[in-house]
This record gives structure tokens, sequence and C-alpha cells, in this order.
């Protein structure tokens, strides 16, 4: 993956996995290693840690390669690439109650959970959860291009602070990663409504 990633940035390509995506995955392994659900007799390597690096960037290369984007910045929309890496390389304590999928997808929302609530107050947001309850929405798709974001991003008030204390600015892929990472952690702390569609998410009041 290293040199595959080296060949793309010799054309102009560069790729950043900013840290709070580093910490989700880091936290996900955590969790499964505490998992009561997941079988600590063959527990969970390193390995599966770094599949999971190597597919979350390589989804996200093959969309900015889509969109004709230099800039490659896996967001929280590429994080069923880790559910897929990871099923296979873990045994389950029962197995027919539930699939692997399902434990390792509330795995993953949990991780974002955790990350979110260590990054932000929630207080931090009023401003923002003011202008969903006056009627904003926004859109978040794994296949939408940065310049989106950036657009929808900049008609929200609050949004701007939010995603600048991530370090996300300047750059569209930045900005549109840190936009989702604010979505799902105020949807998975209850404050924001997200309906999945087939192609995309909208999030609302």
């Amino acid at each position: 993956m290293e040199q595959e990633r080296q060949s793309f940035e010799d054309e102009g390509i560069t790729t950043v996995v900013p840290g709070y995506m580093k910490e989700i995955l880091a936290e996900v392994s955590q969790l499964a290693r505490r998992s009561p659900e997941i079988s600590q007799r063959s527990g969970v390597s390193v390995r599966v840690t770094v599949s999971n690096y190597e597919n979350l960037v390589s989804a996200a290369l093959k969309r900015a390669l889509r969109n004709g984007e230099t800039s490659v910045v896996p967001r929280i929309s590429d994080l069923p690439a880790v559910v897929a890496s990871t099923a296979g390389k873990i045994e389950l304590e029962s197995v027919g109650e539930i699939s692997e999928e399902r434990v390792i997808d509330r795995l993953v929302q949990r991780s974002i959970l955790n990350v979110f609530n260590r990054t932000f107050s929630l207080v931090e947001f009023d401003a923002l959860l003011a202008a969903f309850q006056r009627g904003a929405t926004m859109h978040v798709s794994p296949s939408l291009p940065s310049q989106e974001y950036v657009k929808q991003a900049l008609q929200i008030p609050g949004m701007k602070g939010a995603v600048g204390k991530l370090g996300a600015t300047g750059n569209p892929a930045a900005i549109a990663a840190a936009v989702e990472f604010v979505l799902e952690g105020l949807h998975l702390n209850r404050k924001l409504n997200k309906e999945r569609g087939e192609l995309r998410s909208t999030f609302r009041a």
C-alpha cells in the first residue's frame, strides 16, 4: 500500500489521514478486544488495524480519482470498508444470532461516538443545532465531491468553527471529512436525525 500511495503522490495526489480518523480505527480495535461478542481466545491482531487503515485509504483514493481530486482524505462514509476488512479476521462468541458485519458496525459507531466526545463538548454546537432546528439539512455520500461539502458547510452557522477545530481549513477534502465527522457525532449523540438513502444520507433536526 505504501508503494502504491507513493506512486500516486508522484502524480500529484497526496494522502492525509486526519488524526480523528486514526483514533477511530485504533478505538475499533480496542473495543473489539474488550467486546463480549467477540472471541478473545482467537484475539484481535494488530494486522486488523493495519488492514483497516489500508482499506480506508483505498476507499478514499478511489473517490478522489473518480472525482478528479488530488487530495485523498478518508471520511466517515468510507468506514464501511473497515467493516469489510474486519469481518473474517475475528471470531464471534455465538454463531447465528447476529452477523459479524452487524457486530463490527456497532463497534465502528461506538468508536466514532467515543472519539467525537473526547474531541468536542455538545455545548459547542448550540449555533449549529439551532440552524438545523430552523430547517437546515446536509447531504453526505462517499461519492460526493469535496467542494459540495464546502458549499453546504459555509451555509450553516457554527460548522466553520467546528471544522476549524479539527484543523481542516483550506483543503476541501479535509473539510469534507471534518463535516462528516461532526454530523455523524451529533447524530450518534441523538442531536440530529440521519435518513439513509441508497446513494446518500441526509442529516436534519
